[in-house]
């Protein structure tokens, strides 16, 4: 298998929430999911950042925060319905990892 690596660090960043394993990039993790056949849509994202004034429901200053990868993964009913959702650019991607590694792991053990 051409990916084994990026298989084997996601096996490892699911074994444990707080392991220093690292997350593959969401760009191999779609050169695995197309190397095993798995249906998934790679995008470009943007996160868009507000702040607020304090108590107050309107916008200060709303600007482009940081850029990153969208990935979803499984069938698709329409934009963004995917069995797994990833935003690189999201604010809790690095703390959700682990979670979504597993959830990776599941969808090919159970393809196979």
């Amino acid at each position: 298998m051409e990916n084994q690596k990026t298989l084997d660090a996601l096996r490892k960043k699911a074994s444990s929430s707080f392991s220093k394993a690292r997350m593959p990039s969401i760009k191999k993790i779609k050169d695995l999911l197309d190397e095993l056949g798995i249906e998934n849509y790679l995008d470009t994202t943007t996160n868009v950042v507000e702040y607020r004034s304090k108590g107050r429901t309107y916008v200060n200053s709303r600007h482009n925060g940081k850029n990153g990868y969208y990935l979803g993964i499984g069938k698709s009913h329409g934009y963004k319905c995917h069995e797994i959702n990833m935003d690189s650019s999201d604010s809790y991607y690095s703390w959700n990892t682990y979670m979504y590694a597993g959830q990776i792991i599941n969808l090919i053990d159970n393809k196979k």
